[in-house]
């Protein structure tokens, strides 16, 4: 995946995270929440990562639901076979930064960071942060395991038991690096 097709992948997700976060505010201040800036960013943090795990919608014509759909990957730490082939091949770095693998791997950690650090705005204790993450989590692979909750007639994401556990790691990390920054603070 080059830079191109990245850019154009962020900016697709933020195209559905926008009016999501918006509905989700807006929802919020019906029901008598008056939701600040560190809530707004929790909104729209979560509608992204939602987005980047659950775009591109495809065209239902065009799945090959032969064998149930994409892959499920049930290996842990599959995702380190990537770095190790790379290494092993003597890759160039461009090979190392266009790695679906890699880049989906990184992605991972530093956008649920993202979540994780408008969460830690939200409460200071470690259990919410810890709950909001599995939870997120196991609400978009679930998705991706149910062909988006049976509105697709199979899985058109994959699921990856490696996306759990990157998931996770990124909310808290982003958690614990906005508490760090905020102490020094």
């Amino acid at each position: 995946m080059g830079p191109a097709a990245v850019a154009g992948y962020l900016w697709g997700a933020l195209g559905y995270a926008l009016p999501a976060a918006a509905l989700a505010l807006g929802a919020a201040w019906l029901l008598g929440a008056r939701p600040g800036g560190g809530r707004a960013a929790l909104a729209l943090s979560t509608a992204f990562v939602v987005a980047l795990a659950l775009t591109p919608l495809p065209d239902p014509g065009a799945l090959d639901c032969a064998g149930g759909g994409t892959a499920i990957r049930l290996q842990l730490f599959g995702f380190l076979e990537a770095p190790r082939r790379l290494w092993e091949a003597g890759a160039p770095p461009a090979a190392w930064l266009t790695d679906l693998t890699i880049t989906s791997t990184i992605m991972n950690v530093v956008f649920f960071a993202l979540v994780g650090a408008a969460l830690a705005t939200q409460t200071r204790h470690r259990a919410p942060v810890l709950l909001f993450a599995c939870a997120l989590t196991a609400f978009i692979e679930t998705a991706q395991l149910t062909g988006l909750f049976g509105l697709y007639p199979c899985r058109y994401r994959s699921f990856d038991v490696d996306d759990l556990l990157l998931n996770v790691v990124g909310v808290l990390l982003g958690a614990a690096l906005m508490r760090w920054a905020r102490h020094r603070s």
